[in-house]
């Protein structure tokens, strides 16, 4: 371990981990983020708006644009599939494994570099976040590139170029999610500086007014436009989604305050171990060298930034998933602390446990899944989940182990492929894949509704928008509050003057409120009812004869 070259299994693994990203981009759009997130560019490339987002044909700006340009782009060169959609997340993906290569290298050794690219591909909560569509794999990249250019900075080799390479990758994280793409690495460097004061005369660097002006060149634009086009877009844009969403309940997304801390461990699997004794180390040597305690600095400001959050979810904390992996590299190059050791394998037998228990779940499977959905489908998935499971468990039972790291890196990649295939045999449950391809065959005349609730992914495979959402706003709050777009909302008061006329009509709803409707409809409006798991598409009125 201490050779300065690093070893052909080494570079094996390195090679195959730049592989993983681009697999299994094929599967059915997962609601609601990776349908929501994959229908946004498809009709930003179809309409050719490419300043005001929009979802199911109304304006949609919760989010910046650039995480619906790079699909929009995608659809155009390749068309529209979900593999194109997810194309670009898998190439941010890659991206993010080598600039992670890139960073070890330069703080560390290239040994260590080879390692952390090997364990970022191979950690679950990356791997799944590579492909399935959100905004944090396209941020996680864009802050690290701008962490690589901010470590050269502090280490004293950076010039210029490196200042301005730092705020423009800022400025393309907030066109990914907003303020954190500035805030995140602001804050950091300000800690960086106040703790070393040896890295200042580097960091000043970034005063720099012409990389000022590069980071603002990339920001600005967008916000002036939609602003032009669509007047208080911007009080929405900051009051509204950056800081009532973080200083409210507005969207209810609380969690505990523990939260992030109780599922870093989870996260971070398999090398949550090495991490903890990267971490520690890190922790226990911050008098010394800067570089890998502002490595633990950046994972403690990102994590200690959303704990206090009235909105939380799983996927925000994605941003220290590489500074972790560097620092399970750098403590696997040194030696884990025997503590770590244990802690993956305690973590080992907890993953074992579950996937023995699997087969006690497949038996009693049939009763808990909702109506309509064949009992095998997920039985399928679930021996996906109890692989996945059984190989993590094992590899981590051999930490402290010489072959660990080879054999955690293989477990951790085979891992993310169960899952990610065993999804596609839940395609009834979690995506409206199915329902979608129904509704473009059945519903070609037929206006379409939904009822009480909206699939992000039926636009996509019907190819059109939903006509009108009875009973239901949420992400669509801010088109509602502009009257042009009062006739795309409705009541339960429109659906039964609807079947009161016996008017031609598709409705998409969930499974168990089709039986309060139908009690409520006339026999004579002929409805003709699909169940697909969870959701129903209800025809009525007369059969419209639909071309072959």
């Amino acid at each position: 371990m201490n050779s300065k070259r690093p070893p052909v299994w080494l570079w094996t693994l390195f090679a195959l981990s730049l592989t993983a990203p681009f697999w299994k981009l094929g599967g059915p759009l997962i609601e609601v983020d990776d349908a929501r997130y994959a229908e946004v560019p498809r009709e930003m490339a179809a309409g050719g708006d490419w300043v005001v987002p929009h979802l199911n044909g109304l304006p949609y700006v919760e989010k910046p644009p650039l995480i619906y340009w790079l699909p929009a782009l995608s659809y155009k060169l390749l068309g529209v599939t979900e593999t194109s959609a997810r194309l670009p997340w898998a190439v941010l993906a890659l991206a993010g494994i080598l600039a992670t290569a890139w960073l070890g290298a330069f703080l560390f050794d290239l040994q260590t570099a080879l390692a952390a690219a090997v364990m970022l591909a191979s950690t679950g909560f990356y791997f799944f976040l590579g492909r399935y569509l959100t905004p944090d794999i396209p941020l996680t990249v864009c802050l690290l590139v701008a962490c690589c250019a901010i470590f050269k900075l502090a280490e004293g080799s950076g010039r210029r170029g490196a200042a301005i390479l730092a705020w423009v990758f800022a400025g393309l994280s907030f066109l990914c999610k907003g303020l954190i793409g500035f805030v995140f690495p602001g804050t950091w460097v300000l800690a960086a500086a106040l703790l070393y004061p040896r890295t200042r005369p580097g960091l000043k660097r970034l005063l720099d007014p012409l990389g000022i002006a590069a980071g603002a060149a990339v920001a600005l634009p967008w916000l002036i436009l939609v602003e032009n086009r669509r007047p208080g877009f911007l009080h929405f844009f900051f009051i509204e989604q950056q800081f009532q969403r973080y200083l409210t309940a507005k969207y209810h997304r609380g969690q505990p305050w523990y939260f992030y801390p109780a599922l870093l461990p989870f996260l971070a699997l398999p090398w949550t171990g090495a991490a903890a004794s990267g971490a520690a180390r890190a922790a226990g040597e911050w008098k010394g060298d800067f570089k890998a305690p502002t490595l633990l600095l950046w994972v403690l400001l990102v994590v200690a930034f959303f704990t206090p959050s009235h909105s939380k979810l799983v996927t925000y904390v994605l941003p220290v998933m590489p500074e972790l992996a560097l620092l399970a590299a750098w403590s696997w190059r040194a030696g884990s602390s025997r503590w770590a050791v244990w802690i993956s394998r305690l973590l080992g037998c907890v993953l074992m446990s579950a996937a023995l228990a699997a087969p006690w779940m497949l038996a009693n499977v049939g009763g808990a899944m909702p109506h309509g959905v064949p009992v095998i489908e997920s039985a399928t998935a679930l021996h996906a989940a109890q692989g996945a499971l059984a190989l993590l468990g094992l590899a981590l039972l051999l930490d402290g182990l010489r072959c660990f790291v080879p054999v955690a890196a293989l477990s951790g990649l085979a891992a993310g492929f169960l899952v990610f295939s065993g999804l596609g045999y839940e395609g009834s449950i979690l995506s409206a894949r199915e329902i979608g391809f129904a509704a473009r065959r059945e519903c070609r005349s037929r206006p379409v509704w939904g009822y009480k609730t909206y699939l992000h992914g039926l636009p996509f495979y019907m190819g059109r928008p939903v006509d009108r959402m009875i009973d239901w706003v949420e992400e669509l709050h801010y088109a509602k509050r502009f009257p042009d777009n009062a006739d795309r909302f409705g009541s339960d008061a429109d659906v039964q003057e609807a079947l009161k006329r016996r008017a031609p009509l598709c409705l998409v709803m969930k499974s168990r409120d089709v039986a309060g409707l139908l009690a409520r409809a006339d026999r004579e409006a002929a409805p003709k009812v699909d169940l697909f798991g969870p959701w129903a598409l209800i025809r009525f009125g007369r059969t419209v004869p639909t071309a072959p």
